[in-house]
């Protein structure tokens, strides 16, 4: 039985008309080129910060089912609230504001993530079109956006919702390779998404340069990521990344919001989402 985002309607999926008041907030994706980046810290630490920058609740999305789940690194995976699997039934129009409220929350977060806990309900993950329906709806109950995927460009379709994608390179040699690969699948024509914007992981001293690296990708260069020496230490007590506001999480993500406008004047892009 599918559970209600809305007591109060008689359809918690039927169509709900958003908000009046203003355009649809801004959705951003957060992918890696390949796997251990950091990608899911950063996507934590890009709605943390988010908070600071604007008023009114953001929104974390986990679109990788095989992750740790986004709400853990937020600290708050025992909060009562919905997950990925309460949701198997929507369709259509999501109410946002009426699934942000029930959403787990910390540090003005609100999350909604797979179920790591049970393995079954982590491994059912959403279709397109739920994924699409739930994003579309809580760009309208939300002062922002994140989605935390995995490899970009994440889950069939994501990136047709999104507004801005931040795509985050290691700067081995083999993981720029990969990142290449990935630069010229967003260059061919039958791909519907924009190319994302580059975050380049700088931990090393022989790290590439991120304006040489920008250059071989044709990427626009978002920002770098050095080694957040304090991450551990956090997590171990229950802090998210980004919540320290000089670690190296905060700095890069305030570097994304900067460049991508993501600020209370950011006005959407005419036909951003489709």
């Amino acid at each position: 039985m599918t559970r209600t985002i809305v007591p109060a309607s008689p359809d918690p999926f039927a169509a709900v008309a958003p908000a009046a008041g203003g355009p649809p907030a801004a959705v951003v994706g957060v992918f890696g080129a390949t796997g251990g980046l950091g990608v899911s810290c950063l996507a934590v630490a890009l709605a943390v910060r988010l908070t600071h920058a604007l008023s009114g609740e953001v929104a974390l999305v986990d679109a990788d089912p095989s992750g740790g789940g986004l709400d853990l690194l937020l600290g708050c995976e025992h909060e009562p609230g919905l997950r990925w699997s309460a949701l198997a039934g929507v369709s259509g129009t999501v109410d946002g504001a009426g699934l942000v409220a029930q959403l787990p929350r910390a540090h003005g977060v609100a999350v909604l993530s797979h179920e790591v806990l049970d393995p079954l309900a982590a491994a059912q993950a959403p279709t397109a079109d739920q994924l699409g329906a739930v994003v579309r709806g809580l760009a309208t109950g939300a002062s922002a956006v994140v989605v935390g995927g995995s490899r970009w460009p994440g889950p069939p379709g994501l990136v047709d919702h999104l507004d801005e994608s931040v795509l985050l390179v290691g700067s081995g040699v083999h993981q720029l390779a990969a990142a290449a690969g990935l630069a010229v699948h967003a260059s061919l024509p039958g791909f519907s998404g924009e190319p994302p914007g580059l975050v380049l992981r700088t931990a090393g001293r022989n790290a590439a340069a991120p304006e040489r690296v920008a250059e071989h990708l044709d990427l626009p260069l978002l920002g770098t990521l050095g080694e957040d020496r304090g991450l551990d230490a956090d997590l171990t007590n229950g802090l998210p990344p980004g919540h320290r506001a000089r670690g190296a999480l905060s700095s890069t993500a305030t570097q994304v919001i900067d460049a991508l406008a993501l600020g209370p004047a950011r006005r959407r892009r005419a036909g951003g989402r489709r």
